[in-house]
């Protein structure tokens, strides 16, 4: 299904061409490997079937979830989220649409937003991927 919110996009994927200064500090110099999305509905969910691989609070994505689909082949993480859904666990099996948290500020963030990241498996090895490739993000 697809979940219909007004979500505003304020950095894409993109190689290291674009650099974002905000209050004096660069940001992505080497790249953007993923969305930095923000909507006025907090609630964060669950891309595709599959199931978690990581769920744990890290430096710079903060509270984050990596799901991994059932074949091995893609994954998505969900980043800077407030926290995490109460029905979710590490290793759990997932259904797109499932809620997955709200949308926060943790990690090295300079505001409040959701890092959307893609990456597919070629070769034995993962590459990123742009996400926008694969959301359905409509104009409303």
């Amino acid at each position: 299904g697809v979940i219909k919110v007004t979500m505003f996009i304020f950095d894409k994927f993109h190689d290291g061409s674009i650099v974002h200064i905000i209050d004096g500090k660069k940001y992505h110099e080497g790249g953007h490997f993923g969305m930095d999305l923000f909507s006025k509905n907090l609630d964060v969910y669950i891309p595709i079937n599959g199931f978690i691989t990581y769920m744990d609070y890290g430096s710079t994505y903060g509270n984050s979830i990596v799901i991994e689909n059932f074949s091995g082949t893609e994954r998505w993480r969900l980043a800077h989220l407030e926290g995490f859904s109460k029905n979710l666990w590490l290793y759990d099996e997932v259904e797109a649409g499932e809620y997955a948290g709200k949308i926060g500020r943790t990690g090295d963030v300079s505001g409040a937003h959701l890092h959307v990241s893609l990456e597919y498996k070629i070769g034995g090895k993962w590459l990123f991927a742009n996400p926008e490739s694969r959301l359905k993000l409509e104009n409303v």
